[in-house]
């Protein structure tokens, strides 16, 4: 806030003239400046970081296949390791070995790809930054 020197009413720092009796202020004008220039800079940055996040989007949309590919891979997997643990244990019989294997190839394989996209956004924004 600043109080202007010829009505003495306060001010916003964001006004660079009084409100009252539009006079000019240098240190509302300072402060002014200082608070455009860093609404400018937030703005800029606000622009580069939608714009650094548009491009690990794409790159991220062009490997789609891949992803799905090794969550469905795992989450096969996972299930085919439960399978042959029920199997080797002698629990075979019934629905309760294929409804546990479901579930594991379902969590397993979302779990996966949960964290191979953040693995590939990691070395995304790695090659962003070189």
């Amino acid at each position: 806030m600043w109080t202007c020197k010829k009505c003495n009413e306060e001010n916003e720092d964001s006004f660079d003239s009084c409100w009252e009796c539009q006079t000019e202020s240098d240190i509302g004008l300072k402060k002014s400046k200082i608070y455009h220039q860093e609404l400018e800079h937030n703005k800029k940055k606000d622009s580069e970081d939608k714009e650094k996040e548009s491009l690990i989007y794409q790159q991220l949309d062009s490997k789609v296949i891949q992803i799905w590919v090794v969550s469905i891979f795992a989450g096969l997997c996972s299930s085919m390791l439960v399978i042959l643990i029920s199997k080797i244990i002698g629990i075979n019989s019934g629905t309760g070995p294929n409804l546990v294997a479901v579930a594991t190839m379902y969590y397993s394989g979302s779990q996966t790809k949960k964290a191979y996209t953040q693995h590939l956004r990691k070395k995304i924004i790695e090659q962003l930054k070189q």
